[in-house]
């Protein structure tokens, strides 16, 4: 049985959810988008992390190798394949005074490093391979702030080589957005630092 009251009072319901689909399409939209431009944020974020740790990690064992500062730059290269070369914009390697060191406000902003604080690269570095002025602390090369080969390794200062430095790597990642409905960039850092490896005991 058909009520045709009902059928007329139905019928004008196919506007009603035009509109309402008006409404909710965009806010389906922009969260989708915002799901999308998170994650690849989160990416970039852990990807700076594991390098920025990976970094670390070379320094500590390297200690007062010559090539130390290579040896980290290059492990931060390898370990930050998932995000855009082009984007790192700065990494520090600082010398820190313990275990809640954080990289020095002057080193974090610079392009080149501070005498007796911290070694910065910047994009066109990290390629640069050993053989470049870029490492060995020559006169004009990137390390020579904090030249390795002055890095404290002993484990006690009876000859003025201990106790171990403190040393930290801190990365600085500029992110694109992709829409740009949420702005252009995102700056993404990571600051890790960790105590040199003692290579003797005096």
């Amino acid at each position: 049985m058909i009520v045709h009251g009902d059928a007329r009072r139905l019928s004008g319901d196919g506007g009603s959810a035009l509109v309402e689909a008006a409404f909710i399409s965009p806010i389906v939209f922009f969260m989708f988008l915002g799901i999308f431009e998170g994650g690849g944020l989160m990416l970039d974020y852990l990807s700076v992390s594991n390098a920025a740790s990976a970094g670390v990690r070379t320094a500590g064992i390297a200690g007062s190798e010559l090539t130390a500062d290579y040896a980290i730059v290059h492990a931060i290269a390898g370990e930050s394949a998932a995000i855009n070369r082009e984007t790192i914009t700065r990494v520090v390697v600082y010398k820190g005074n313990g275990s809640q060191s954080t990289v020095p406000i002057g080193c974090s902003t610079a392009t080149s490093g501070t005498t007796g604080t911290c070694n910065v690269y910047l994009t066109t570095d990290l390629d640069d391979p050993v053989t470049s002025p870029t490492f060995k602390c020559g006169s004009m090369s990137k390390d020579r702030f904090w030249c390795p080969t002055s890095r404290k390794t002993a484990l006690q200062n009876d000859r003025g080589n201990g106790p171990p430095d403190w040393i930290g790597v801190y990365i600085e990642v500029n992110h694109q957005m992709v829409s740009g409905l949420f702005g252009d960039s995102r700056t993404i850092t990571a600051d890790v630092v960790t105590r040199i490896e003692p290579e003797t005991l005096t």
